[in-house]
């Protein structure tokens, strides 16, 4: 589904909320799901040919420039309530 609407993350949040997660709890687990989605994706691209080393290269630099958001965003979570 997420390759072809592009994201899941807005469909499974009401899921996540409704099962008692909240903030930190929310987030890893969405993440630890987006992981398992993009790995299985990345094997797809790959057998199928789309996966060359410069996409795999642009890839990892995306990866690396998103951290300092990822920790700004890290910051503002702890001073949100639930």
């Amino acid at each position: 589904m997420s390759g072809i609407i592009g994201s899941m993350g807005p469909l499974l949040a009401p899921f996540y909320l409704n099962y008692g997660l909240q903030k930190e709890e929310l987030l890893g687990t969405q993440a630890v799901n987006r992981i398992v989605v993009h790995i299985v994706k990345a094997i797809t691209y790959a057998v199928f040919g789309n996966l060359t080393l410069p996409y795999l290269g642009y890839g990892i630099l995306i990866g690396i420039a998103a951290f300092p958001g990822n920790w700004l965003g890290h910051l503002v979570l702890e001073k949100i309530s639930p």
